[in-house]
């Protein structure tokens, strides 16, 4: 790509995306960070005004009285926005698709171009959110923006009564299908991740103590890397075989899994696992189908495990 263009290219991200770094202008253009300030000299001369924000958190942005001329949306980039409104569609648990549809409606407006009909066909089966969740989940994000505490009515997994606690929320999350806040319970002076739930989440309200977010924050230090929890990983060493195996070589297993076909319809498969209770359950689900190889432990729970579930399920 010429210079003309990645200047082209960097003044719509500043424009769509706000303050931007340096390094992420660098690795958004695919370019070499040195390049970014000769860009940025040049947009200048051109007449867009870009101010430097200095600091561990500043980077570029630009001025919002500078106009920027609308750039015609490209067929791939046509076919994006028809996918990604058939995908999100498709799943309830994206709470603001309304008002993205509307943000879609505009960018076919001002970009006086049609849309394309989605060409393929997306199905979730995530659960509907009840109007209540909805609420609490809206009022979270709110509290979160505006740095207000929230007092939250919430009863845990191993707990049979409700409690009123204290919450700075730091992030909304949603994994697998389901909503999560994390943050700072001002109670017991810990971060703390709760899930919006009818069956643990009573009622969540907006304080009016006002909290300041710890600048050292940092989200990969609360969650893990394939779900909620940070947990301890289990480096699992199986043969999978029948129809299963195909299935399990079509999709993504853990971490840094490795494959490798044995013979027609026997699959060698090393992954890792986070979570005892996530490995536990992947290879029960692959029942007279998987042979455990490593690690011997797990081998041995999960048999355990099968001595009870045979005496439960006897006639």
């Amino acid at each position: 790509m010429n210079r003309t263009a990645l200047c082209i290219r960097m003044l719509t991200y500043l424009n769509s995306r706000g303050l931007l770094s340096k390094a992420e202008l660098a690795e958004l253009l695919e370019t070499n960070v040195r390049n970014i300030s000769e860009f940025k000299h040049e947009l200048e001369i051109a007449g867009y005004t870009i101010e430097s924000i200095p600091g561990r958190y500043g980077g570029y942005q630009l001025m919002q009285e500078s106009v920027l001329p609308l750039l015609p949306l490209s067929d791939e980039e046509k076919d994006a926005i028809s996918e990604s409104v058939s995908y999100l569609s498709s799943h309830s648990d994206f709470l603001p698709l309304d008002d993205y549809l509307h943000a879609v409606d505009k960018i076919r407006g001002a970009a006086h171009s049609t849309v394309n009909t989605s060409s393929i066909l997306f199905k979730s089966n995530t659960a509907a959110l009840s109007s209540q969740m909805r609420e609490m989940i809206t009022l979270s994000e709110t509290c979160r923006d505006t740095l207000h505490t929230m007092a939250v009515v919430y009863k845990s997994m191993r707990s049979d009564n409700y409690k009123k606690i204290r919450l700075q929320p730091y992030e909304l999350l949603n994994i697998k299908g389901s909503y999560y806040v994390l943050g700072y319970n001002a109670d017991i002076h810990e971060f703390r991740v709760y899930k919006f739930s009818e069956a643990r989440m009573q009622s969540c309200t907006m304080l009016e103590e006002r909290f300041t977010r710890d600048l050292d924050f940092d989200i990969k230090e609360h969650i893990g890397q394939t779900g909620l929890m940070k947990d301890d990983l289990h480096e699992i060493d199986c043969v999978i075989s029948g129809d299963l195996a195909l299935l399990i070589y079509e999709s993504e297993v853990g971490i840094n899994s490795q494959k490798e076909w044995l013979d027609e319809k026997v699959l060698h498969l090393k992954t890792i696992i986070e979570g005892k209770m996530e490995a536990v359950r992947f290879l029960l689900s692959l029942g007279a189908a998987c042979q455990v190889l490593e690690p011997v432990e797990l081998k041995k729970e999960i048999n355990d495990q099968l001595v009870t579930m045979c005496e439960h399920y006897q006639l």
